[in-house]
């Protein structure tokens, strides 16, 4: 003989109805919901964060590039200076050079002409002395003696 179970409908099963659903309620009140409340916020909190992070990312990368456009510029700038400064300090230096090479070679020409001046002054006083010993050497040649006082 086959045995079925027979569920009873008595009191004491509508009891375990509402108890369950009461049950259900509370739990539903007091652990459930606050449960999925604190989750969706936990959720909504890391989603948050996950976004100021990425938007923290964005701008340093931003910042990053504008760093290094920055410092390209800077780089470019240092070197049409210091290129500038070079060609500067070249023409200068040139200029200095032909200074000094003007000077120099005026200060030679007035040595070479003071040389000159002397030389002659020399070559006179040689010529008068030259004439002055040749009287002198052709008076004692020819046996003659000038006296001069």
């Amino acid at each position: 003989m086959e045995k079925y179970i027979v569920i009873e409908l008595n009191i004491t099963f509508f009891i375990l109805v509402a108890n369950f659903l009461l049950l259900m309620f509370i739990l539903n009140k007091k652990l459930f919901k606050p449960m999925i409340d604190h989750l969706e916020q936990r959720d909504n909190e890391i989603k948050g964060s996950f976004n100021n992070a990425k938007k923290m990312e964005e701008t340093s990368e931003k910042k990053l590039q504008e760093y290094n456009l920055n410092i390209k510029e800077s780089k470019k700038n240092v070197l049409a200076e210091q290129n500038i400064l070079r060609d500067q300090a070249l023409e200068q230096q040139k200029e200095v050079l032909k200074s000094t090479r003007q000077t120099g070679e005026a200060k030679v020409l007035q040595v070479k002409n003071e040389v000159n001046q002397q030389l002659e002054a020399v070559r006179g006083e040689f010529s008068k002395i030259a004439s002055v010993i040749a009287s002198e050497i052709s008076g004692m040649v020819l046996g003659r003696k000038d006296k001069k006082n």
